[in-house]
């Protein structure tokens, strides 16, 4: 509860099975960390049936972690992303944001101040997430699914536009 550097941390961590975790905040925390981390070379790790809220970011995937699979989440309430990776070759599928503060899904390759080593987004699966909201949002970065990278597959992701999210 209220972890503001991170709830669960697989800093390079292989192997790993994270599941059925509640990982909630009362109030909004708002940094540049995760609910759930998967930086610096975690491979091979399963992320499923989590939920998390009042985090700045739900589960971020970065600095080189690659061949992850993160699926059937419930992200809520974020101040930043519900979702931020830039690594290669991972699996997003089934998840849930809802009312993330900026980008719902936000998959960018990594370089300068974002990344401390260049990191390259490409080969990953987004696929079949909803992302929707509760309540209106005015920030200028208020995207559902934001892909900056190339060579990625994302098919099946549903967008609710009700409150103006694009």
């Amino acid at each position: 509860n209220s972890v503001k550097h991170g709830s669960i941390n697989l800093s390079g961590h292989k192997n790993c099975y994270v599941a059925s975790n509640y990982i909630t905040s009362t109030t909004p925390i708002d940094s540049g960390y995760a609910g759930i981390r998967l930086p610096n070379g975690a491979k091979n790790n399963t992320v499923e049936d989590n939920f998390i809220e009042n985090h700045g970011r739900g589960i971020f995937i970065l600095s080189s972690s690659e061949k992850n699979i993160v699926r059937n989440n419930i992200v809520k309430h974020t101040t930043r992303q519900g979702v931020f990776i830039q690594s290669s070759n991972n699996l997003l599928e089934g998840n849930t944001i809802i009312d993330a503060g900026c980008e719902a899904i936000y998959v960018v390759d990594g370089g300068g101040k974002s990344s401390p080593k260049p990191s390259i987004a490409d080969g990953n699966g987004i696929r079949s997430n909803l992302i929707y909201d509760t309540r209106k949002h005015e920030a200028s970065r208020f995207v559902g699914l934001r892909i900056a990278s190339r060579n990625n597959i994302i098919n099946g992701n549903k967008v609710s536009r009700e409150h103006g999210r694009s």
